[in-house]
This record gives C-alpha cells, sequence and structure tokens, in this order.
C-alpha cells in the first residue's frame, strides 16, 4: 500500500528535523516506522531531499561542535563526561574532521640495523 503525499511529507518533515536534532538516518526512520532503504530511495529520487538531509546533519554536527567550544572555554566546567559525549558524537559523525590520526603515511624504503645475533626473521 503507497503511502499517501501528505503521509511521506510528513515521515520526510520529522525525519529531517530529528536528523537535526542529531538522530542518525536509521533511529529516525524507526521514529517514523519507515525503512531505512524506503528513506535512502526517496534521497535517491529528489537531490533536493538529500541536500535537505545533508543540511539537517550538518546542523547537529554544528551545534555539537559549538557545544564542544563552550564547555572547553568554560572555567567552571570540570567533568569531562559531556565532553566526552560530544567528542564520540563529533568523532562518529564527521569522522573526516574529528578523527584521531595517530597513523602515519610513508612511502620509500627503509634500511634497520639490527643488533649482532638478532635476525628479522625473530622479531
Amino acid at each position: 500500500m503507497a503511502l499517501s503525499n501528505e503521509s511521506k511529507e510528513k515521515k520526510i518533515k520529522t525525519i529531517l528535523e530529528l536528523l537535526e536534532k542529531g538522530a542518525t538516518e536509521t533511529s529516525a526512520c524507526r521514529a517514523v516506522h519507515t525503512a531505512p532503504n524506503t528513506w535512502k530511495e526517496w534521497k535517491r529520487r529528489s537531490k533536493e531531499l538529500q541536500e535537505k538531509a545533508e543540511i539537517a546533519q550538518e546542523k547537529a554536527i554544528l551545534t555539537a561542535e559549538t557545544a564542544l567550544y563552550t564547555l572547553i572555554t568554560d572555567p567552571n566546567v570540570k567533568e569531562n563526561v559531556k565532553m566526552s559525549a560530544i567528542a564520540y558524537f563529533l568523532k562518529a559523525r564527521a569522522w573526516d574532521r574529528w578523527a584521531d590520526r595517530r597513523g602515519v603515511e610513508f612511502s620509500g624504503e627503509i634500511n634497520i640495523k639490527l643488533p649482532k645475533g638478532i635476525k628479522a626473521k625473530d622479531l
């Protein structure tokens, strides 16, 4: 049974509102009893909807970034619980900006001189 246009628009509006509040697409879809694949299909068919979803998610990220900055600069904040939660949110949702970058990339050759009596196969 197909959704009425009014019902579909209501679901889309609610999903976008939830995304703006920080919900994942999956949880937002569940809240309005819509399969995530249906949501993906709606976005695939509508570039405007896809852009609205991206904007809503970006607003949630910006809210978290602002909250994190406020906590960092507030001299009265002593607990790290809120900061940890916000940092987790940002790493999960905006990993391209907030991921830990501890890896080192290099190209070329590395020569290591081992002490006498130690062989590479022993390492």
